[in-house]
């Protein structure tokens, strides 16, 4: 099997984003492409790496290169996090089958306030939460402080606030529009915060055990808890107890309503209430 393991380049690692779009991951001991090509060629396929670095010439040679199969590891492009679903698109062009999900899914999945809604439908309980656009805010009777302002279609923690009183709010919602067009306006959960994935072949879709994430330096896990250095601890193992338990069946049911497929991420928070 001839595969090309893709993968984007969103910047320097060490600079924190300066505009709206710009990407930044967490540092890791190697690279997800590195690992994932290490495997394959373990298994006796012929992986090689594409690089998607937010050039013309990138996705020419993305269009030509020969594959069996993509391991889509893109997230961004030319560091733009919002981006992922046009390159989904751009390989559904190409007619070479791809892993993960498809345009669709990652359009219905980035759009929180959506997703929340296709979420509650499916019995997935979800924070109560308002929109703001342009400096109105809907209907939020049900939302109470303290509460966590976002933009409505980010990733990465951009521009996330947690707000514990009224006179916070609309400077929460003027960082949260930096980022997007929307911003969320949603009531705070204060519980064990998990991370896990949730796999898809064939028919069968699972979730696999999660680790709960821990911030160390923050009230919660906001952008310097996910990319300082010791900024979170994960933790995983049996010890976990019921509270993991009980995100896997809702994982599931999440992945599904989006569309989702071959695999996605879930985060979810567990309290007792």
């Amino acid at each position: 099997l001839k595969g090309a393991v893709l993968y984007d380049v969103g910047g320097e690692e060490d600079a924190a984003p300066s505009a709206p779009g710009l990407s930044r991951r967490r540092k890791r001991d190697k690279p997800d492409h590195e690992e994932i090509f290490e495997a394959l060629e373990k298994l006796g396929h012929e992986p090689f790496y594409q690089l998607l670095d937010g050039r013309n010439a990138s996705l020419c040679a993305l269009a030509k290169m020969e594959a069996d199969v993509i391991f889509n590891l893109t997230e961004s492009y030319a560091g733009d996090d919002t981006k992922d679903m046009q390159i989904a698109g751009f390989l559904d062009l190409l007619g070479t089958p791809y892993t993960g999900a498809g345009p669709h899914a990652l359009y219905l999945a980035q759009d929180k306030a959506l997703a929340k809604k296709m979420f509650a439908f499916h019995g997935i309980k979800t924070p109560f939460f308002a929109t703001s656009y342009r400096g109105r805010l809907d209907h939020a009777h049900d939302i109470e402080f303290p509460l966590i302002v976002k933009p409505a279609n980010q990733g990465s923690s951009f521009g996330v606030s947690l707000v514990r009183r009224a006179d916070e709010l609309w400077t929460a919602v003027d960082k949260a529009l930096q980022f997007s067009r929307e911003a969320i306006v949603q009531e705070y959960i204060d519980g064990q915060e998990f991370a896990g994935a949730v796999l898809e072949i064939g028919d069968e879709v699972s979730a696999l055990e999660p680790l709960e994430i821990i911030p160390v330096t923050g009230e919660f896990f906001d952008y310097q808890s996910k990319y300082s250095a010791g900024g979170a601890e994960e933790r995983g193992g049996s010890g976990l107890g019921v509270a993991a338990g009980e995100g896997e069946g809702r994982g599931v049911l999440a992945h599904k309503g989006v569309g989702g497929g071959g695999i996605s991420r879930r985060d979810f928070i567990f309290f007792a209430g």
